[in-house]
């Protein structure tokens, strides 16, 4: 059992890793919103109407609470030794503004691409067969779909700007059963299989839990696979491959 004092210093070594990711992303989303009520003054153009739904809707008081209660249950999961103290592996400084920038620089065409419906411009005579139509879209509205370099590197800031700075730690609640599954076990005759894998973060957080786990991570985009193999380059036992879910080339 840790110590009072080991305990305090997880826990502050927790929120100084933390509190600034979410402000990071918390600050990158108040921007994007501005800057899209700005395109719109600018238009002349009338606030989109609400989407309508008879379901509870949670308020952003109420979303804010429940991400402080993941948060909280994330380091309890620290705590109990289910996964270290998470290294988010953000990159550096200067990736960080880089991605920034690029995150930055889309959000006009995201804007024209959410006003208008258009979500199909990544289908092309050059991509048209290639992949699945379902495939074939600007998901987020984003330019480039899910195919291009650009669009790789972007990818995560869009995804934490969208969860708040709390994406991670949602992928790492995916951990604990896994922990139950593998207790006692010896990780190196076990293999883990992540489809569509993206950019790897899931993969990265898997290997600081079991850094010896043989993993394969699956993904349509040749962009991703290439941005997924460069975040985690660090790792090894593990092997990622371009394919389909629908399709793998592996045994039953």
């Amino acid at each position: 059992m840790a110590s009072p004092l080991s305990r305090l210093a997880t826990r502050f070594a927790y929120g100084a890793r933390q509190l600034p990711r979410v402000a990071w992303y918390v600050g990158h989303g108040v921007f994007m919103r501005q800057l899209s009520e700005a395109a719109r003054r600018r238009a002349g153009e009338r606030a989109r109407p609400r989407a309508h739904t008879d379901a509870p809707v949670p308020d952003r008081r109420r979303l804010f609470a429940d991400m402080a209660t993941l948060f909280q249950q994330d380091l309890a999961n620290v705590e109990a030794d289910i996964y270290p103290l998470p290294a988010d592996n953000d990159g550096s400084s200067l990736m960080l503004l880089n991605r920034s920038r690029l995150f930055v620089q889309d959000l006009p065409e995201i804007h024209r691409r959410r006003e208008s419906g258009d979500r199909r411009q990544v289908q092309s005579d050059e991509t048209r067969g290639k992949r699945p139509s379902y495939y074939l879209q600007n998901f987020h509205f984003q330019s480039g779909g899910w195919m291009t370099d650009d669009s790789a590197q972007r990818y995560d800031t869009q995804v934490e700007v969208l969860f708040n700075g709390s994406a991670n730690a949602t992928r790492r609640q995916a951990l604990p059963p896994l922990h139950e599954i593998f207790a006692g076990r010896d990780q190196r005759r076990l293999r883990l299989l992540d489809i569509a894998c993206g950019t790897g973060r899931f993969l990265n957080l898997l290997k600081q839990a079991w850094p010896r786990l043989p993993a394969l991570g699956v993904d349509m985009s040749e962009a991703y696979v290439t941005e997924a193999k460069r975040h985690l380059r660090r790792w090894c036992w593990i092997n990622l491959i371009v394919a389909k879910g629908e399709a793998l080339p592996l045994p039953n």
